[in-house]
């Protein structure tokens, strides 16, 4: 089972980590943010919530969903939220930087 969801949540990770962050960028931008804070605010929200862990595992409890789509929730959600603290980390002030250069508290 994990083979086939696998890739679909590799796919719909990459929608959301690349999707997620232009639409909050255009947004902030349409409503007076600066283009560099605009794409800054929307890298730290492109992951999907955590919220997300909870309704899948809870529809899932309750039969509202299958086992597979509660993973592909579940394992998409993890896989978004590596790769953004990985990317904010690397490119962005945080007091937890990997570089003095961006360590900010």
């Amino acid at each position: 089972m994990l083979g086939e969801i696998v890739i679909p949540a590799l796919l719909l990770s990459a929608l959301i980590l690349l999707g997620k962050p232009l639409l909050f960028r255009f947004l902030l931008w349409r409503s007076g943010e600066s283009s560099g804070r605009a794409s800054e605010v929307g890298v730290r929200l492109g992951q999907i919530s955590e919220l997300s862990l909870l309704i899948a595992v809870l529809a899932l409890q309750r039969s509202v969903i299958g086992e597979q789509a509660s993973y592909l929730i579940q394992l998409s959600t993890l896989i978004t939220f590596m790769v953004s603290s990985y990317v904010i980390l690397r490119r962005y002030p945080t007091p937890i930087a990997v570089s003095d250069k961006l360590r900010r508290n």
